[in-house]
């Protein structure tokens, strides 16, 4: 990851500060430079890149056994009433002392958490030394994203060129939602085999009569599943109904999943219909992906994301939503269930791109949204183009982002940017080429063509363009223009 090149800043932040300074900036959120309590070192023992949120006591205890060979020796407390924390862990390397946090910002929609980790040169007595640094860095509680980034220009004294490493909190998803996953669990480290691939590739959803079925864990308030219900019904009315679709609501506000026994009832529940027709050992299912969905309920993971029971008969899409109380209220989480199902929809046609999947999820999520009183279309949409103005060292373009699956690190690591920000765009800017300029029509229109002629084909005949360069070209250009004038195409989008 390209994070790991970051030049030293030469900041030698004390290790530990008043406890009474962290309170105040905690409560009165006071802007501050860097994390005002850090801790870091150069031996976790952690052998690759691993960046994650902390978000109670327990996890701050297994993160800090974790760097410290199983000890809880000076074990810190924090508040977790009042914020959270980040872990970043180097990977082996040579020569980089530790992580470092050397700025916190907060804005209306994230918190910005900018970090360094570059080797530092060896003293003339010293040898290189392979390390595996690590960081620990207090953050506010909210708002719930929080984006790691550091500098990446070359030139010390010149201006800094952010780049961001991740995108944690507030949403994510296995097909393909990089906005939850650890750095750990990022695209790149997940190479499906030539078989598995081309089973993802196929379609496995169809049309049919029978509705989702729901899975609801121990006690969870009711108004979470009631906003899930709620988007996959809107969903469902306006795509049609497609599966089989099992929907997974887990989640721990308080201590509904302290008893072992409702635990185990997740792990079973899933494993019966996600091993289904497998030949892994039941046992198998139930002590890793089974255990592992409760567990972070417990840990106060947040995620959303699609995944199936391929060897089942029929394959049964598989919604899975973990802590969906933190992902935005019931206000906001309609959408995140809205993009979920149109991935079921999608599936039940041939392949199309990441970024049509994902920028279409996201696009349709944000209009039916809007329709229904979650949230606003087109202030989503310029939200996606202030994260890809950020992004000023992003050399690639939708184009490199057709499969995520197959994508190159230097590619993958840019999934949320490509896939999700720009993909929206992409595909409202296809939708505006069309005849009827009509976000129904195109959904209704343009999968079909895809069985018929294939994506690339389909699209082609559907905006116009010549040929596929002559859609991406148009898209660039697009993306080149003021945002005035891209926000000004939306407002001819029709239903």
């Amino acid at each position: 990851m390209a994070w790991l090149n970051v030049r030293t800043k030469n900041l030698n932040r004390g290790v530990m500060v008043m406890i009474s300074i962290l309170f105040a900036w905690a409560v009165l959120q006071i802007p501050v430079p860097v994390p005002i309590l850090q801790w870091g070192g150069e031996d976790s023992g952690v052998t690759r890149t691993r960046i994650e949120l902390v978000t109670d006591a327990t996890m701050l205890e297994a993160a800090w056994r974790l760097t410290h060979g199983g000890r809880i020796d000076g074990l810190p407390r924090v508040d977790f009433d009042r914020s959270r924390l980040v872990l970043a862990c180097r990977g082996s390397e040579m020569d980089v002392r530790r992580v470092t946090a050397i700025g916190v910002d907060r804005t209306d929609l994230e918190v910005v958490l900018t970090i360094d980790a570059d080797a530092t040169e060896p003293g003339e007595a010293a040898t290189s030394q392979e390390t595996t640094a690590w960081g620990l860095f207090v953050i506010p509680r909210t708002p719930e994203p929080v984006r790691v980034r550091y500098d990446a220009s070359e030139d010390r004294d010149g201006d800094p060129r952010w780049e961001t490493i991740i995108v944690l909190g507030g949403g994510g998803g296995e097909v393909g939602d990089g906005r939850h996953r650890g750095a750990e669990d990022s695209p790149e480290r997940h190479r499906p085999s030539g078989e598995h691939l081309a089973r993802l590739r196929r379609p496995w959803t169809r049309k049919l009569a029978e509705p989702p079925r729901y899975f609801i864990s121990h006690d969870y308030d009711a108004r979470w599943p009631a906003a899930i219900k709620s988007g996959i019904d809107v969903a469902r009315d306006y795509l049609g109904n497609y599966g089989p679709v099992q929907v997974y609501i887990v989640g721990q506000e308080d201590d509904e999943l302290s008893d072992p026994l409702h635990r185990d009832d997740i792990a079973e529940t899933f494993c019966r219909i996600h091993n289904a027709g497998s030949d892994r050992p039941f046992e198998d299912c139930l002590s890793s992906d089974g255990r592992e969905m409760a567990q972070k309920a417990v840990d106060g993971v947040t995620e959303a994301f699609m995944t199936m029971a391929m060897d089942a008969d029929p394959p049964v899409a598989e919604l899975v939503f973990i802590n969906a109380h933190t992902m935005g209220g019931a206000e906001l989480m309609p959408t995140r269930s809205i993009h979920e199902y149109v991935h079921v929809y999608q599936k039940s046609f041939e392949f199309t791109p990441t970024w049509m999947m994902e920028g279409g999820a996201e696009l349709l999520a944000a209009h039916l949204g809007e329709k229904h009183g979650w949230g606003d279309r087109d202030q989503t949409l310029k939200w996606y183009a202030r994260h890809l103005a950020e992004a000023e060292d992003l050399e690639f373009t939708i184009q490199d982002m057709e499969e995520i699956e197959t994508a190159a690190p230097e590619v993958a690591k840019w999934h949320r940017e490509l896939a999700y920000d720009a993909g929206a765009w992409a595909v409202a800017f296809a939708i505006s080429k069309s005849p009827s300029r009509s976000i129904g029509r195109y959904f209704r229109t343009i999968y079909p063509m895809v069985d018929e002629l294939g994506w690339q084909a389909a699209l082609c005949r559907y905006t116009g363009m010549q040929d596929i360069d002559a859609f991406y070209a148009g898209f660039e250009a697009l993306l080149k223009r003021p945002l005035e004038d891209r926000l000004s195409i939306l407002g001819t989008l029709q239903d």
